[in-house]
């Protein structure tokens, strides 16, 4: 009997553990873990692409309101993307972007008619995304890039 209670005993602790491994965080934003749907992640996580529904990769910056983690959808339909380095180039159905994963820093052309919705009172995102008007304002690299993405 004694040696059922100590099998059962060591079993759940190694799940445990297990358990406590699989969930360990990755970047302070949440990133990486069990049951996480990030498919790649840039600097400390603020940007990321993840796999919210029904394969509907979505380009998401993150943040903190009242020490609470959200994140503001930037791009959704994301079709390709591309990790060079520091920097990750996205093409979505709604546009492009340019994030440097060095500085959190993010280039966004939203090329389709959005939906506009008021960022909390906290959210500092105007000091981390530039929003551009056309594709001629991504210099010529980046274009570069993203026409090679395209082929």
């Amino acid at each position: 009997m004694k040696k059922k209670v100590i099998l059962i005993s060591i079993i759940a602790l190694a799940a445990a553990l297990i358990c406590l491994a699989m969930c360990q965080r990755q970047n302070k934003y949440g990133g990486g873990g069990w049951l996480n749907s990030t498919i790649v992640a840039v600097g400390d996580g603020k940007f990321s692409i993840d796999d919210i529904v029904a394969d509907n990769k979505v380009l998401i910056m993150h943040y903190y309101y009242n020490d609470v983690i959200l994140g503001d959808d930037l791009l959704s339909n994301v079709e390709k993307y591309q990790k060079k380095g520091n920097l990750l180039y996205v093409i979505s159905e709604e546009g492009y972007a340019v994030v440097d994963g060095k500085t959190n820093t993010c280039k966004l052309l939203v090329t389709v008619e959005k939906q506009k919705y008021d960022r909390l009172p906290n959210s500092d995102a105007d000091k981390y995304i530039t929003n551009l008007n056309s594709f001629d304002e991504f210099t010529k690299q980046e274009q570069k890039v993203f026409e090679t993405m395209q082929k």
